[in-house]
């Protein structure tokens, strides 16, 4: 009875190696399943993420353009205004002065 038991447990602890070994090697590649996908995904959401950041910096440097546009007529503007108050004055002081 000893030896029938031993032989029992035995085949019991093959019959577990080997299905913790498949197991192992299901779970490995579910692993190597996971890590693909991931990788693919984070390749994606990396194009993603560069294709709105060269979105973005379009629109800033478009913004950029405009406002610059926009404070150089300002300044045109005010230029001009400083002219003719220049002129204005200095007409006004030759005629003053005899």
């Amino acid at each position: 009875m000893d030896a029938a038991l031993r032989k029992d447990l035995h085949a019991m602890d093959s019959a577990l190696r080997k299905d913790l070994k498949a197991i192992e090697a299901a779970l490995q590649e579910d692993l190597k399943a996971m890590e693909t996908a991931l990788q693919k995904d984070l390749k994606a959401m990396e194009t993603a993420l560069r294709k709105d950041q060269k979105a973005t910096e379009g629109r800033i440097q478009a913004d950029l353009k405009r406002r610059l546009a926009e404070v150089r007529a300002d300044l045109t503007r005010w230029m001009f205004g400083a002219l003719m108050a220049q002129a204005a004055l200095i007409v006004a002081l030759v005629k003053l002065l005899p």
